[in-house]
């Protein structure tokens, strides 16, 4: 699968002087600790942040309410302790990946390659090795970015939609930066659906991510475990215009 340069539709932020104003510092010093954390080895950054999101977790009261709440609903046949050290592992996993953030500018190609393990990755090859497009059809989870840009180290760029996070444009110029350096495109949700559509065209493998809540009028409900979810219902229409097969 081959894809085309990068058009002027691609989400690509630049550097602005305005980034050095005090009121981002705080930004400033949040991404130095990434990279102190990304000068680690991972053997021993991992406990570390293992460490710390569990016991973080523990005191951020509203989300991890919700987590109860998406749990109970989710696995009604589990305890309490069971559903709580669930909650403990996710966020010890979510600070093991935010503290590892900083490897996708610092650590090499050859490093994201050597850390990641892909399950799986024969379904992908059959229908690269088709010269078909793709769709892969991704839950929205805290590593999101890795595979992605994991896939575009090895030839396979990828394209995918994204909401820009203009409240913190330096994090915003910083992760885009991450996610392009391999060769990828992100398109901004606001400017519609029809640049993404383009990109897998070109040879872009789309990045879809089909956990949105748009309401009980564009969505539908599907089973989710032990409930319903919400979740957009045009992923069919898209393989059907862009003709890709879905992974």
């Amino acid at each position: 699968m081959k894809a085309q340069q990068n058009n002027s539709s691609t989400y690509q932020p630049t550097f602005q002087w305005s980034f050095l104003h005090p009121k981002h510092w705080g930004t400033w010093f949040s991404l130095l600790v990434l990279i102190i954390f990304a000068l680690l080895p991972w053997k021993v950054r991992d406990p570390i942040a293992g460490f710390i999101g569990k016991h973080i977790g523990r005191y951020i009261k509203k989300a991890r309410h919700r987590a109860r709440v998406n749990l109970q609903l989710c696995f009604p046949e589990k305890s309490d302790s069971e559903r709580e050290a669930m909650i403990d592992e996710m966020y010890s996993s979510a600070a093991q990946v935010i503290l590892a953030m900083g490897d996708l500018s610092l650590r090499s190609k050859k490093h994201l390659q050597e850390r990641t393990e892909v399950f799986g990755q024969e379904h992908l090859d059959k229908v690269t090795q088709a010269n078909r497009r793709v769709i892969m059809l991704v839950p929205h989870s805290w590593a999101i970015d890795f595979p992605a840009i994991y896939w575009a180290s090895l030839g396979l760029p990828v394209a995918a939609m994204m909401k820009p996070q203009h409240r913190q444009p330096v994090f915003d110029w910083v992760i885009s930066r991450q996610r392009l350096q391999y060769g990828g495109r992100c398109h901004a949700r606001q400017d519609g659906i029809k640049h993404y559509l383009r990109s897998v065209k070109e040879g872009y493998m789309g990045y879809y991510l089909p956990d949105e809540d748009f309401g009980p009028e564009q969505s539908m409900f599907t089973d989710f475990f032990a409930t319903k979810k919400a979740t957009f219902s045009g992923l069919g229409k898209i393989a059907r215009l862009t003709d890709a097969a879905i992974v």
